[in-house]
C-alpha cells in the first residue's frame, strides 16, 4: 500500500470513530480532494480537453464554410463597377461577412457611391484611402475607382480588385 492509500483509510477510521450509545456512527465530514489525489487526467481536465476541442472544431468548421461560401466562384467572366469612394470611417456591414474578410482573412471593406460595399485587400485599400477623409477633403480631391470582381456560387461578390483608379479635383463623399 502506498501513503496515499493508507492516508485515506486513516481519514475514513477517523470518520466513523464517533461512538454513540453503544454504536459507531459516521461523523459528518466534507472531504476536500487534495491535487495529489487527482490523476493526471482527471475529469475535470478531460472536460477542459473536450471543451476546447469543441470550441476548436466549430471555428475550424465556421472558417471551412466562410472559405466556400465567400471564396467559391461561379462560372462566366468577372464584373466591372465603377464609381467615386465614399468615406466612411467606421464601416459596418454584414456581421458574418465581416468577421471572415476582416478578421481571417485580413481584407478592408470600402464602398462605392452607389452604396455596394466591396472587400478589397490592404494594399487596395492603402491605395483607396491613401489619407484621411479630412485631409482629403482640405486638399480638394476624391478618387474614382473601376472595381473587378468576381460572381460567387453561392451569391454576392469576390474580394474585389482595382482595375483603373483616377484622381478627381472634387470634395470626397463622407459618411459620418
Amino acid at each position: 500500500m502506498n501513503r496515499l492509500t493508507q492516508a485515506r483509510r486513516a481519514e475514513d477510521k477517523e470518520a466513523y470513530s464517533v461512538i454513540r450509545d453503544g454504536q459507531r456512527k459516521p461523523r459528518i465530514m466534507l472531504r476536500i480532494i487534495r491535487a495529489t489525489e487527482l490523476d493526471e487526467f482527471s475529469f475535470m481536465k478531460k472536460g477542459l480537453l473536450w471543451i476546447a476541442l469543441a470550441v476548436a472544431g466549430f471555428i475550424g468548421i465556421y472558417i471551412a464554410v466562410c472559405y466556400v461560401v465567400y471564396r467559391v466562384p461561379a462560372e462566366g467572366e468577372p464584373e466591372y463597377f465603377e464609381g467615386r469612394i465614399v468615406y466612411k470611417p467606421n464601416e459596418q456591414t454584414g456581421l458574418n461577412r465581416r468577421i471572415f474578410e476582416e478578421m481571417v482573412m485580413g481584407n478592408r471593406a470600402v464602398r462605392l457611391d452607389d452604396e455596394s460595399i466591396w472587400y478589397v485587400s490592404k494594399r487596395d485599400y492603402k491605395i483607396l484611402w491613401p489619407r484621411t477623409p479630412e485631409e482629403m477633403r482640405s486638399k480638394g480631391y476624391t478618387i474614382k475607382t473601376e472595381l473587378k470582381a468576381q460572381k460567387l456560387f453561392f451569391g454576392g461578390y469576390s474580394q474585389a480588385e482595382i482595375y483603373e483608379l483616377e484622381i478627381l479635383n472634387e470634395p470626397p463623399a463622407i459618411i459620418e
